[in-house]
């Protein structure tokens, strides 16, 4: 079906206060996309807009998941646009419209990422650094076969470390904070886990990365084929509950 019904590319946002429980329809006027994954929202203390950070996608993005074009040559920047920073007004703020921007001139749609998370520990903080994602490690890349770690302060974002390895594939990396530590110098205190496939042996493992660095510290085979998937829940034992990703 995702062949011939593809998403429509808009400019429309639903924004809702809580405060007030009032709804308003806004246009990011020629930000037009398929919003794939927003991974972090914050308030600007300084206009109090909400900034919204978002993988943007063209309306081909679902098809990307078709037999067919996972065995035909990738064409990134047909499925992705390159993510965008917007800025949206609340009650208490002076703009109309949303406003949007890339959100580096390092990152483009001919090397995307997408499955963007972080430390839950930082959800929804202006300040927070750091965020992970899946890319394709060159443009002809068969599927995402890398993992980058983004710093948000360098430059609005730059890739501050990855890993990949030859013939490997992986899934959403998923965060799991060492401890419960909302200073900064905790933020990329944590391990990453993501489901890898190697092509090489038609086989699965479970990788467990090193946050701050994304060393590969262990890796658990699963005994079979796990198929790709997205979006997982981490429960770290200290907690006593989970975090969903992002």
């Amino acid at each position: 079906m995702l062949r011939f019904l593809h998403q429509d590319e808009d400019d429309l946002w639903l924004l809702l206060e809580r405060a007030t429980n009032r709804s308003r329809v806004l246009s990011s006027g020629g930000a037009r996309f398929v919003n794939n994954h927003f991974w972090n929202c914050f308030e600007d203390p300084r206009t109090a807009e909400v900034v919204v950070e978002t993988v943007a996608t063209t309306s081909e993005y679902l098809d990307l998941y078709s037999e067919p074009n996972l065995r035909a040559p990738m064409e990134w920047s047909r499925r992705f646009q390159a993510p965008l920073r917007c800025r949206v007004p609340t009650e208490g703020s002076a703009k109309a419209g949303v406003r949007c921007a890339p959100l580096s001139a390092a990152v483009n749609a001919s090397l995307p990422f997408d499955y963007p998370t972080f430390n839950p520990l930082f959800k929804a903080r202006h300040d927070y650094r750091f965020f992970y994602a899946l890319a394709p490690s060159a443009a002809d890349s068969k599927w995402f076969d890398q993992i980058v770690k983004v710093d948000v302060s360098r430059g609005g974002g730059a890739v501050a470390a990855s890993w990949a390895r030859p013939g490997v594939y992986v899934t959403e990396a998923d965060f799991v904070p060492r401890t419960g530590s909302t200073a900064a110098a905790a933020e990329d205190d944590g391990v990453l886990l993501s489901v890898l496939y190697n092509s090489t042996t038609d086989s699965s493992s479970l990788g467990v990365f090193d946050a701050r660095s994304l060393a590969l510290v262990d890796q658990f085979g699963l005994g079979g084929v796990v198929p790709f998937h997205a979006h997982g829940i981490v429960c770290p034992a200290w907690h006593g509950g989970c975090f969903t990703n992002p």
